[in-house]
Parts: C-alpha cells; structure tokens; sequence
C-alpha cells in the first residue's frame, strides 16, 4: 500500500477550514455565544440589549426604553501543539485505520487526513476542557453568581432537588430566557439523567435515539462538559451570556504537517486562539462545588 510523505506540504496548504471545524463543532460551542476574527490580548466585545417599554400613543416625539451598551473583557490567549512522529509509526496507525471495519477497500483516504483528523480530534477536546474550566472559574459566588443553599453533589437520590435548587438560585430575568443551560461533569450528567429515569421524569424513543435532556418543569437544557471529569461542579447559565471568542480569519491560526526529509520525521504543528468571558455573572448560579 502507497506511502508517500512527499506532498504532505501540498496537502496542508487547505487547513483553516481543517482547524475551523475542529473548534466550532464541539459540543459546548453550540450551546453558547462564539465570537470569531478576535486578536490575541485582553478583548472587550460588545453586547447590548435593549428596554421595550411601550407608553400611550400621542403625538410628537415622546422616546421610551433604552438600547444600552455594554462590554465582556475575554483573554484571548495564543496557543499552540507541536509534535514529531517517525513515519514508521505514523504509517502503522494509517494502515489501521484503512483497515478498520468499513474502510476496507476505500482507496481514496489519503494519508494526511487520516493523520490530520487525529490530532485535530485533540484540539476539539482541548477546546472543549478549556470551556468546562473557564465557566468554573468564571461563575462563582465569589463573583455574583447565585449559590443555593445546601448544595451537593449529585446522587439519584438527590439530583432532581438539587438542579432545581440550582435553578431557581438563578435571577427571574435569567430564568425567563429560551437559552438556559445547566454545566455539569459527564458523570453528574449520567446521574441526572438516571435520576429522571427512576423518578419517571423523561422516556427514551430509542427509535429515534437520545434527544436533548431537559431539567423537568423548565426550559434549562442539560450540557456535559470534559473540562469538568471528575468535578461536582455545576452551574446554570445563559448560553449568550457565555462568550467564546478565537481567531480563524487570519494566518496565525492554522494547522500544518509536513515531512522533514533531513531528519526523517513528519512534524506537525496547530495554532489557535482561544478564550472565554461570561457576562452579567450575577444573574446566573453554581453549586460552588470543587
């Protein structure tokens, strides 16, 4: 089977489109505000939102309500991954993947794809855990945020008292909006989800197959995060009031692999930029949970 490492270079010429898809199409990213064409440093994006108050009709000109301006400060940090692989190596894992059930037969994957969808997997994950800790870091107590009182870690027993003590620690106006969220581990998800199940709360299609899972008797959709494994953490959010912000309109972000023929090693490079800001942290919640 060929093996060619010769046009690598050619091949990463297109990589923005590569590296774009790996960080817009993670998971949490589709539940909040992403903010693209951002330089690295400290940022403030705009927000604003406006006051609809309405007032008896009369004549002249008689202004009511505001559209204010506001801003979110995000640190956009420059971050990078460089590695070095023997193309030995490289080509062992290729030959596996060209042989792993469904692909037999399939000539048409080339080499770097398949070696290039690998490591922009682990950009998706690094993304991803960089959003689960930033929220945590962001939406305390310490910060405004609303903490209910009592808060634990989730058990069957205790998940549904306690996501909902988590809600309703939210301000009525948070609470109001089509766009809440409730953060939590892979691990608390499973228990909520089970929780639900023993309480008789949420039903399964399996035709269909799982579907969004909702805090019952609310609008507040459940989202598991990587960056908090082994976290009891939680927090209840709305998703516009969650920026992410990264770059991918320019040449400084971009994903490269090519072959160095002096040294006989395939080097591959990915940069990125990334960072998150949440605003109006006051109107949002979180156990405060390790």
């Amino acid at each position: 089977m060929a093996f060619n490492l010769t046009a690598l270079q050619q091949w990463t010429e297109e990589n923005t489109d590569l590296l774009a898809g790996q960080i817009l199409g993670t998971d949490v990213l589709s539940e909040i505000a992403v903010r693209t064409g951002v330089s690295a440093g400290t940022v403030a994006l705009n927000i604003f939102s406006a006051d609809f108050a309405d007032a008896d009709r009369a004549c002249g000109w008689n202004p009511s309500g505001d559209m204010t301006f506001d801003q979110v400060d995000v640190t956009v940090g420059d971050r990078q991954i460089k590695q070095e692989s023997c193309p030995q190596t490289l080509r062992d894992y290729w030959l596996a993947a060209r042989m792993a059930p469904g692909e037999q037969g399939n000539e048409e994957i080339p080499f770097a794809q398949v070696i290039g969808d690998y490591f922009l997997k682990g950009v998706s994950k690094n993304i991803e855990d960089f959003v689960g800790q930033s929220i945590k870091t962001q939406v305390t107590g310490a910060n405004g945020a609303g903490v209910p009182a009592g808060a634990a870690a989730l058990t069957v027993a205790n998940a549904i008292a306690q996501l909902n003590d988590l809600y309703d620690a939210l301000d009525a106006e948070t609470q109001m909006r089509d766009d809440v969220k409730i953060i939590m581990s892979p691990a608390a998800y499973r228990t909520a989800v089970r929780a639900f199940v023993a309480a008789d709360l949420i039903h399964y299609n399996f035709n269909d197959g799982q579907a969004d899972v909702f805090l019952p008797g609310t609008n507040a959709k459940l989202i598991k995060s990587s960056g908090l494994v082994g976290s009891d953490y939680i927090a209840a959010i709305a998703g516009e009031f969650v920026v992410f912000a990264t770059g991918l309109m320019d040449d400084m972000d971009k994903f490269n692999m090519f072959y160095d023929a002096g040294s006989d090693i395939v080097k591959t490079t990915v940069f990125y930029r990334r960072g998150l800001g949440v605003y109006n942290v006051s109107g949002l919640a979180s156990n405060d949970l390790a």
